[in-house]
């Protein structure tokens, strides 16, 4: 037999042999839902990139995209719970799960709910939590465990302040005149407390140097009780329960009370991650040792605002972090929350979301951004609908050397996983008491004049804050490789009416422009390391009926009823979203099989290009197969990015965007 021939033979027989192994059984493989920090290396123009993303434990590279639940918990009306009841809990996370598909939540726990007084633990109001954390599960939503303060406490506020705090309770504060807000004058911004309120900045020094007050040690009551919940929440979840919780958040959006005397630099080395180091212990002695602690620097590490808050910069831990931690940033548009007006146009976060990668990168751990969102009641450059959209494009996507001002994307950027701020079940209708006084407060988020909710439920129905579209988004769960790139092109709206159109697909060298009027979704990939496929979720703003999937390998116009495994090679796969109590109301899996082809190396790029057929449209197999030949050319052989940015870009020095 002629040798070539048997070779060629011989990797069809593998190749066939891989493709009929498709099956669902990793649905239900434990080790599908245990998530680690893993590597991934990249070669790209500018060199070689080593990341650190989260993997499952069949190879796969995870991707968390989801919600805060909830502002809630900061409410004395919820019993410092992110909901009143659990049935609430089961309905919302099911609502949640079929409009958006979010596949994690940071789920707000308070030091003052778990340890009201010194020495005691509130097992009742942890029963309850691991009730709620059970639904959330139920929905294969992996849960970030976040004690949340903001504003430390709530016990140093006058009965006519403006402004409320949460997080410790009355025992670590001092007693005496102490024990009330003072700014100098008036105490009129969230900030102002944070830099000028004499009794919060002396009860935050007092955490961080671990002061004695009324008898305790402030830190070690905190740490004392950290460990009481960590233990208890692994003894009453399951081991595949506790699969689902990826981690810890220790402090929300630390402030420092006062540098004693140190840099920044110094004070985040002497007290800051010195804490952080404590955490760790506690976690490793409790049961939590596989988890990493999602470790947040000073809130203002990156401030664009540097009267009001200096930034600290991100770089100034010494020995790195390492990956037993995740890089655990925040992101609110500070200039726009402020005095600018300067509308929200394509790739305006690009910058401000690369320093979380660069930071991460510094770290040598995973990033995630575990809070971003915006006021709704922002209009034009504060308009949240263009918000949002912008920091979700940057955390899919970027422009890193913007000295070039290309309009095509990155070949090359991480994607950063995250939780937005927030999804309020009780939006616009809560019944909290303010500051220990008779006013009732029971509009929009009812906390600190708050008002950032995604969504609202009026009548048991789900009402969305923001655009449909902007809460509504394609995302990869699970990617076969590793993810190179990801793009949404969602056409959504802004308040005005005005379509926000940020993408089509140019392949480089072709000379033809596809998809500027359509919505898109583009994912690439790198190499394969596992066997159970990609996962690519769409949400039901997707029609399924007209759908139409591009790979290197396969053209397939899907439709609702696609939900049977053919066992082709390279196969792509439509199937109602898992756990979900009407999974005809909520999105579609797209799975995708990358099989093990003869002309496939560890460094080979892969793509899945999803798009919606717009009415009118008539796409012909001869046009289908051109689009794959030119995506095959400048992804597979050339790894350019095929991603043109469309329309007006924030920053200037753009190229002129003429339509092919």
């Amino acid at each position: 037999m002629n040798k070539p021939r048997f070779t060629l033979l011989l990797a069809a027989l593998l190749t066939a042999a891989a493709a009929s192994a498709h099956d669902l059984a990793f649905d239900n493989d434990p080790q599908a839902a245990r998530l680690s920090i893993g590597v991934k290396t990249v070669n790209t123009a500018s060199g070689v990139r080593v990341d650190r993303v989260f993997r499952d434990g069949l190879g796969r590279e995870a991707h968390l995209r989801g919600w805060n639940v909830s502002g809630a918990a900061k409410h004395v009306e919820t019993g410092f719970k992110p909901f009143r009841t659990t049935a609430d809990a089961a309905d919302t996370f099911d609502t949640m799960g079929e409009a958006t598909g979010s596949n994690v939540v940071r789920l707000l726990f308070a030091w003052e709910g778990v340890n009201p007084a010194a020495g005691q633990i509130n097992t009742a109001y942890l029963q309850q939590m691991v009730a709620q954390m059970r639904e959330a599960i139920r929905n294969r939503m992996y849960v970030l465990v976040d004690f949340h303060q903001d504003l430390y406490s709530r016990h140093f506020f006058n009965t006519g302040s403006w402004h409320t705090g949460n997080g410790a309770p009355r025992y670590v504060i001092r007693n005496g005149n102490l024990d009330k807000e003072y700014c100098g004058i008036i105490c009129a911004s969230w900030a102002q407390h944070q830099q000028t309120d004499a009794p919060m900045r002396q009860s935050m020094n007092d955490f961080w140097t671990n002061a004695t007050v009324n008898g305790t040690a402030v830190q070690d009551a905190y740490l004392w009780q950290l460990g009481q919940t960590l233990a208890y929440l692994k003894s009453q979840l399951t081991a595949a329960e506790f699969n689902y919780v990826i981690g810890l958040d220790p402090w929300n959006e630390p402030f420092d009370g006062g540098m004693n005397g140190l840099s920044a630099k110094d004070w985040e080395n002497q007290y800051l991650w010195a804490f952080h180091q404590r955490v760790r212990t506690v976690m490793d002695n409790n049961g939590w040792s596989d988890k990493p602690s999602f470790a947040e620097l000073l809130v203002y590490w990156n401030s664009k605002v540097p009267i009001v808050a200096p930034a600290t910069g991100g770089f100034n831990l010494s020995p790195v972090p390492g990956t037993r931690y995740v890089f655990n940033a925040h992101f609110y548009d500070q200039e726009r929350l402020g005095t600018s007006t300067a509308v929200v146009n394509n790739g305006t976060y690009f910058k401000n979301l690369q320093e979380v990668r660069d930071v991460s990168r510094y770290w040598g751990s995973a990033p995630f951004l575990s809070e971003f969102g915006f006021p709704l009641d922002g209009t034009g450059g504060r308009d949240p609908n263009r918000v949002m959209n912008a920091v979700h494009q940057a955390m899919e996507a970027g422009d890193a050397a913007q000295a070039t001002k290309s309009r095509y994307l990155d070949p090359y950027t991480p994607l950063i996983s995250g939780t937005q701020w927030h999804w309020d079940t009780y939006w616009n209708r809560h019944a909290e008491y303010k500051n220990f006084s008779n006013t009732l407060q029971t509009a929009t988020d009812a906390w600190n004049g708050e008002n950032f909710s995604a969504i609202g439920m009026v009548n048991g129905a789900l009402g969305y804050n923001l655009k449909p579209e902007v809460v509504q988004r394609a995302y990869p769960r699970r990617v076969q490789g590793d993810i190179i790139s990801f793009t949404d092109s969602n056409r959504a709206s802004d308040k005005g009416g005005n379509v926000m159109a940020w993408a089509s697909l140019r392949p480089q060298g072709s000379g033809r422009e596809y998809l500027r009027n359509h919505r898109f979704a583009l994912l690439v990939w790198q190499g394969r390391r596992s066997e159970a496929p990609t996962e690519l979720y769409l949400p039901g703003l997707l029609d399924p009926a007209g759908l139409t999937v591009v790979t290197e390998k396969q053209i397939r116009v899907l439709s609702q009823t696609d939900s049977g495994l053919t066992q082709l090679a390279n196969e792509a796969v439509l199937l109602a979203d898992n756990a979900r109590r009407n999974p005809n109301a909520s999105g579609r899996r797209l799975l995708v099989w990358d099989d093990a082809d003869s002309d496939e190396t560890a460094d080979s790029w892969h793509y899945a290009l999803v798009f919606r057929r717009n009415n009118g449209d008539s796409w012909t197999s001869v046009q289908l197969q051109q689009l794959q030949a030119d995506l095959n050319r400048a992804v597979v052989q050339q790894k350019l990015s095929p991603v043109w940015l469309t329309g007006t870009m924030t920053n200037s020095g753009y190229p002129a965007d003429n339509p092919l």
